[in-house]
């Protein structure tokens, strides 16, 4: 039903045009790439929740050590109850089925102006929609209501970057150079603004 699903927008450098005629073979693609960073999304997770178990797991063998040497016994509603939760929530973790995506295309269509892009047109799951959320904006999509760390970047720049860094420094030069000029006809008491302007008779 509608109301399990969300509309997303995805966008992608490029044109309707150049997909016709293969617009099959994109949609598929493109829901097998969909697929493949869900998959990789929840081994993600299920990396983090083994290895917090397997913390907890030790944890609790030598609480109960220190227990067995001390007293010779613990209450089960104590410290080592923290155990038995822990291994309860890893089972319903477990048992919990894998949620469809429920990814299917409705259009595709062409947006931007100088800039091209194609847009996908698609609706999806409200899992699928927000494990993609927090996979592209982490900081607006916390995970059990805790705020994610920002990732390192490690994409190299665009290209354009290279052509504005040379022209953005040539413009800081030239200002520099004309505040420089400025400032010397001011601490040499030359004239300026209007006073330095010889009009002819």
């Amino acid at each position: 039903t509608q109301r399990n699903t969300i509309f997303l927008e995805f966008f992608f450098d490029g044109s309707p045009s150049e997909v016709m005629g293969h617009e099959a073979e994109f949609t598929e693609a493109f829901e097998r790439m969909i697929e493949q960073q869900l998959q990789e999304r929840r081994l993600v997770e299920f990396r983090q929740r083994l290895t917090a178990r397997r913390r907890g797991g030790r944890g609790g063998r030598r609480s109960s050590d220190g227990e067995a040497d001390g007293e010779g016994g613990g209450s089960a509603d104590g410290e080592g109850g923290g155990g038995c939760s822990s291994d309860q929530d890893w089972k319903e973790y477990l048992k919990r089925p894998v949620p469809a995506t429920e990814l299917s295309m409705r259009s595709m269509r062409e947006a931007g102006c100088m800039l091209r892009f194609l847009v996908c047109q698609t609706s999806l799951s409200i899992s699928a929609s927000e494990l993609l959320g927090q996979i592209a904006f982490q900081e607006h999509f916390p995970i059990d209501g805790v705020q994610q760390e920002m990732p390192l970047s490690t994409k190299p720049l665009p290209r354009w970057v290279y052509g504005l860094a040379p022209c953005a420094g040539t413009l800081a030069a030239l200002m520099i150079l004309a505040w420089w000029q400025a400032m010397k006809q001011v601490a040499g008491g030359g004239p300026t603004g209007v006073e330095g302007l010889r009009l002819s008779p």
